[in-house]
């Protein structure tokens, strides 16, 4: 019988966080309640003669260990994951564009070219409707702070080498997902150090390329692109594959700007460093989709 056999089979003794060593017999959520660690099995010991056995079946015959080459296999294949995705995403486009160029291959791109557009027109209306919203947005000056401040929080984890999955920003408080190592002190003592750094000028913590707000400055430009292609393109008649090569090079030229005007929405609608006094309440720890979920509440003034 191998060790994981052993370990199926065998009642563990309990749950433990390797992080501030709590010990539960049956925990609520994988993860710990107390500082948002993923909890370990507590199992009876192995003998010393499985030990060995194990060790045995994980060493290589030059001696090294099995993990390294699974490491590097794997970031390998994401390279590679990536580079093929590049490839048959270009192969595409310009297969698209020859087909929309010929006189017969226009009606087997048209179909696509016209859902495409109709899912360009149906998001912009989306965000025409939620105009109300976006508007009360920006004239909540405590939730754009406290955005900011989430901001803040995760490039000062970034910088502690500690990377979260993602953030959101609600009224009073801001969420934090999935922190590997870190406990709800950490993100405390994070969030307090970028409100002390914001306040003595480095406003710079408080924008970030990754915020949802250039995310859809960046969807914007490009429904707008290709909502306009479709329009120009029956309005005035232009080939479908003009109008198809003219789409692709302005979305690639929006790739570029979106940052940029993605930050500038920030500044101007969605994040403000404009604050007399902010105070950090008490962070807990809730079961997000993600993992641990740290919600962190954030008095501004």
């Amino acid at each position: 019988m191998d060790l994981a056999g052993h370990r199926s089979v065998t009642r563990p003794f309990g749950f433990v966080c390797d992080r501030c060593e709590r010990v539960v017999p049956r925990p609520d959520s994988p993860w710990c309640a107390r500082c948002g660690t993923e909890l370990g099995v507590l199992e009876p010991p192995v003998p010393r003669e499985r030990q060995e056995q194990v060790a045995d079946e994980g060493t290589d015959s030059d001696g090294d260990s099995d993990t390294d080459g699974d490491t590097d296999v794997t970031q390998t294949g994401k390279v590679g994951r990536a580079l093929r995705s590049y490839g048959t995403l270009m192969s595409t486009l310009f297969i698209a564009v020859a087909l929309a160029f010929d006189p017969v291959g226009k009606w087997v791109v048209a179909p696509f070219v016209a859902l495409l557009v109709l899912i360009a027109g149906l998001f912009l209306a989306v965000i025409v409707a939620g105009r109300q919203e976006l508007a009360a947005l920006v004239r909540d000056r405590r939730t754009r702070v406290i955005h900011g401040l989430e901001h803040a929080c995760i490039a000062i984890l970034e910088e502690r080498g500690q990377r979260p999955t993602s953030g959101s920003t609600r009224k009073w408080h801001f969420e934090i997902d999935r922190v590997a190592g870190t406990t709800h002190e950490d993100v405390a003592r994070a969030t307090r150090e970028a409100i002390d750094r914001i306040a003595a000028g480095e406003t710079r913590l408080a924008y970030s390329p990754r915020c949802g707000t250039s995310q859809l400055v960046a969807l914007i430009l490009y429904a707008v692109i290709i909502a306009a292609g479709g329009v120009t393109s029956v309005l005035f008649g232009v080939p479908l594959g003009a109008m198809m090569l003219g789409c692709a090079v302005l979305c690639v030229l929006a790739q570029l700007v979106a940052p940029w005007l993605g930050l500038l929405a920030q500044r101007m609608l969605t994040v403000s460093t404009r604050f007399r006094t902010a105070r950090v309440g008490a962070v807990t720890v809730t079961t997000g989709p993600r993992g641990p979920r740290f919600v962190v509440p954030v008095t501004v003034h």
